[in-house]
């Protein structure tokens, strides 16, 4: 499980806070990441970072590096 909360931020992310539109996302697969009728996405390596940055496995930790994120 990812815990999005902190990524729901700005202005184009305030209807998300409302869980009924929030429940409508959809994956897109041309993006590759989850989106929503209003336009907003997430980098999807955000959302597996989210999900994943809690195991200790080196290769993992070396990615999310790769990608900006610490834990």
């Amino acid at each position: 499980m990812a815990d999005l909360s902190d990524a729901l931020e700005g202005p184009v992310f305030n209807p998300l806070k409302d869980k009924t539109i929030f429940s409508q996302l959809k994956v897109d697969e041309v993006l590759e990441t989850i989106t929503w009728p209003n336009g907003v996405d997430l980098a999807p390596e955000y959302i597996y970072f989210q999900a994943l940055k809690s195991k200790s496995e080196p290769e993992l930790q070396a990615k999310f590096r790769e990608w900006g994120y610490t834990t």
